[in-house]
């Protein structure tokens, strides 16, 4: 253990007497400070705080990785390049202890950095409070506690297992018309957009209702509800009219609103705790009343959403930074396993496709895991070589991808910016699977391929 923390001591030195390094974090010092003042937004208090929320974030997360990635790339390839590796070698340590010691050294390094970026980018929200806060009333200021500078939680509506309903359907299909062949596919898609318009499409002056649960023990007067709709055409008036009732009246206090609201955007509107009933459910009613005889379209997921309060905004924030940490321990290992084998330009530039890969990982995931996810849909191309290799290969591609480190799925921004709590499951789940799972996984191949490099050759 003594040999690893002096090699990472000594990789910390290293860079902190390097003056390329010591000119990036001028530049970072510089700019992430400024921020509040360039980042203006639409002149409100609520508008500026959320852009000052995003983009600094989004840099820091930017500019930290790419520091990582440099790094981790760097300390390696330079202990070789100049030949300081071979008095290391001469010593009684292990190679895989090397190379754990360099990426302990970079992710260290990166946690400085981050440190500083969290107490630079704190000071700034607190910065732009201040600036406001005189000329707000306490309202308007408890709205942007509520909806920007909190920490909610999130709980939707009861949905039914639509792969499970159609999975079901599709048995009864087969056993009605036994013998008869049937393209999966259009059967797939039939059954299940008849269950998304049972459940999310409400025509002109029909009511549809929903139920939520989970909502016990709130410590909180009022709880937000947040919805998004679609309409089938274009409103003449922009606007779609609607009655929404809240509770049971058996068993609770039901509030019932009138509202005209766009469609394809975010509504939001706080409504009495007292619409719970004892069992923490809440039932939702909703009915189109639209004048234009619109048939109204919920999206399957967020379409309605109920937020409530669940902490405090700082342990959020810190819990934000967490997350970063994670992303920073993980390319630090793909830093140090491709320098491992690889030259210090090559390797840069395999981590940074790696890390542009795990920035939108979920996305090519979920395309790719669109068609061919179901068994029969191979079995029922076995016949078709060329749509049966496709499936398969994007299973593979799909899998492959699985492995990647998932970036954008842990990071904290659509967090941070929609005031949503970081749950401490998520983020443990996050710190086990990035730093122990994936960064060890990066770290003991590294060691495997660095144990069996030739570092020089005996020459007589």
């Amino acid at each position: 253990m003594g040999s690893i923390v002096n090699i990472a001591l000594k990789s910390i030195k290293k860079a902190m007497h390097d003056k390329m390094f010591i000119g990036v974090i001028l530049i970072f010092i510089i700019i992430l400070p400024s921020l509040p003042i360039l980042l203006y937004g639409d002149g409100t208090a609520q508008g500026h705080l959320k852009l000052y929320l995003t983009y600094s974030l989004y840099f820091i997360m930017f500019f930290v990785s790419i520091t990582a990635i440099f790094i981790s790339c760097m300390s390696l390839n330079e202990e070789l390049e100049k030949k300081q590796m071979f008095l290391l070698c001469t010593k009684p340590v292990e190679k895989w202890k090397i190379v754990l010691g360099f990426w302990l050294g970079a992710v260290l390094i990166t946690l400085i950095l981050i440190i500083a970026a969290a107490l630079i980018n704190y000071g700034g929200i607190k910065w732009i409070i201040s600036r406001y806060e005189p000329s707000l009333s306490a309202l308007e200021m408890d709205k942007i506690k509520e909806q920007l500078l909190s920490s909610r939680k999130s709980v939707y509506i009861e949905q039914p297992d639509i792969k499970k309903i159609v999975s079901a359907q599709i048995a009864d299909y087969k056993k009605e018309h036994k013998g008869e062949s049937f393209d999966y596919q259009e059967l797939e898609k039939k059954f299940k957009r008849k269950i998304f318009y049972e459940t999310f499409c409400v025509p002109p002056r029909y009511e549809k209702k929903w139920t939520v649960k989970g909502l016990n023990n709130l410590k909180t007067d009022t709880v937000t509800i947040k919805f998004k709709y679609f309409s089938s055409e274009k409103p003449k008036d922009a606007t779609i009219s609607a009655e929404w009732s809240f509770g049971d009246p058996l068993k609770a206090r039901q509030q019932n609103y009138y509202l005209e609201k766009s469609p394809e955007i975010y509504h939001s509107f706080n409504i009495p705790v007292s619409a719970i009933d004892k069992d923490g459910n809440l039932l939702i009613s909703f009915t189109n009343l639209d004048n234009s005889y619109l048939t109204v379209i919920f999206p399957e997921k967020n379409g309605i959403e109920i937020m409530f309060h669940a902490g405090s905004f700082f342990v959020n924030f810190c819990k934000s930074y967490l997350l970063i940490f994670c992303q920073i321990c993980v390319l630090c290992a793909i830093g140090v396993f491709f320098s491992s084998f690889l030259s210090f330009p090559v390797a840069v530039l395999m981590s940074l496709f790696m890390y542009a890969l795990g920035t939108q990982a979920t996305y090519f995931l979920n395309l790719l895991t669109q068609s061919g996810s179901s068994p029969f849909e191979i079995i029922n191309t076995m016949g078709n070589e060329k749509l049966s290799f496709l499936i398969i290969s994007q299973k593979i591609i799909a899998y492959m991808i699985y492995a990647f480190p998932h970036l954008d799925a842990i990071s904290p921004v659509p967090y941070i910016t929609d005031g949503r709590v970081i749950e401490i499951n998520f983020l443990l789940r996050s710190v086990f699977i990035i730093i122990f799972v994936k960064s060890g996984f990066f770290l003991l191949t590294g060691s495997l391929i660095f144990n069996r490099k030739e570092i020089a050759r005996v020459i007589v």
